[in-house]
């Protein structure tokens, strides 16, 4: 036995793993959606903004036809959905969205500009860091 309880405090890590992974996928997910929230009307978010519908696009569009991917919201139903309990363990952790088109819109395609949902951005990454600093912490009590 370690005198400072390095075991116990390893043990404790491992048997937090799959937790500490679905923290840091909440935290991702809680941000992905203020980002798809506010540039689906337009706005920007961390100083990025989505391209502007074509006039041809708004014309088509049945409903929503002032907001950037929200039609009917199937995307961001999706993305609301997008986090279960069991997507997230310390080896296999990833948010998975379902729906047809949107790698369409997070990858573009050779017609149509991405507007991507999911990107790592320096403000991401902190609140990454400090979420894993904070459950790291947890360990240690």
């Amino acid at each position: 036995m370690s005198k400072f309880g390095f075991n116990k405090v390893i043990r404790s890590f491992e048997a937090k793993q799959d937790f500490i992974s679905y923290r840091l996928l909440m935290e991702s997910k809680k941000l992905f959606t203020k980002r798809f929230t506010a540039m689906s009307h337009g706005g920007t978010f961390e100083g990025d903004k989505w391209k502007e519908l074509s006039p041809t696009t708004v014309k088509l569009k049945q409903a929503n036809k002032d907001r950037i991917l929200i039609e009917f919201s199937d995307l961001r139903s999706a993305l609301m959905n997008s986090l279960k309990t069991g997507n997230a363990s310390w080896k296999n952790a990833k948010l998975v969205i379902i729906n047809d088109y949107a790698i369409y819109h997070q990858e573009g395609t050779s017609k149509m500009k991405a507007r991507k949902i999911f990107t790592q951005t320096p403000n991401l990454t902190k609140i990454q860091e400090d979420t894993l600093d904070k459950e790291i912490l947890k360990l240690f009590k």
